[in-house]
């Protein structure tokens, strides 16, 4: 699952809805992107990656093989 730029201002319509996929479907992994706030709640563990870059930067680098 790719969260892109989902910050703060409604965080329990996509920020935690994203989380809480992830913590229920074990072969589930969350990308984070976003620059002011990418961290994930500890329990994801290694399941999580946040990472702080525009959002377009970051998925035209994903998007190469």
């Amino acid at each position: 699952m790719v969260g892109a730029g989902a910050g703060f201002n409604a965080p329990g319509v996509i920020r935690f809805r994203a989380e809480r996929v992830t913590r229920h479907r074990p072969r589930t992994r969350l990308i984070r992107i976003d620059e002011g706030h990418p961290g994930v709640r500890d329990h994801l563990g290694a399941r999580a990656l946040p990472v702080t870059h525009p959002a377009d930067r970051a998925v035209t680098a994903l998007a190469r093989p």
